[in-house]
């Protein structure tokens, strides 16, 4: 895997308070590997429980996001919005991620093309077993903004 690393805000089109993972640990052509740490200031926080578990796939959207867009910044192109179309098979081993857990985040594509991917995902806690799993079908059009304003003339919006 690659040792060059990017920071968050710069292959992400999200802005904090909403960018929920912590960094890149590692990114390659077929797989990155994001982390995170449960704290008391991350959305989605419920004191005493931790971060539900649902809230992986975010993570793991997230991380996706971040594969396409550092290939994007190698490639010298722009980061992009992108959509979550879809998650099948999302399991977790608990309920709760609990506070000071430290977790790292896989995504791998499965498939690529014209904008529409799949990717494998999972949680492990970092060094150990893996804690949550799903495929994401995510959609990066080329132009976000007439998308929108195609499915607002639709809706007579």
């Amino acid at each position: 895997m690659s040792q060059e690393f990017y920071p968050l805000d710069s292959v992400l089109p999200h802005r904090a308070p909403m960018i929920l993972i912590d960094s890149i640990e590692d990114w390659s052509e077929q797989e990155i590997r994001t982390q995170l740490t449960v704290r008391p200031s991350c959305p989605f926080f419920v004191e005493g429980k931790g971060i539900a578990a649902h809230i992986a796939m975010e993570w793991m959207a997230q991380s996706c996001a971040a594969f396409v867009g550092v290939g994007a910044v190698r490639a010298r192109q722009p980061v992009k919005i992108g959509f979550l179309l879809g998650t099948r098979n999302f399991s977790a081993a608990l309920d709760w991620f609990a506070e000071g857990e430290a977790l790292s985040i896989t995504a791998k594509p499965v498939y690529r093309d014209a904008g529409m991917g799949q990717f494998d995902c999972a949680v492990h806690r970092r060094g150990g077993p893996e804690l949550a799993k799903a495929q994401l079908t995510v959609y990066q059009p080329d132009d976000h903004l007439g998308l929108i304003q195609d499915q607002a003339a639709e809706r007579g919006a």
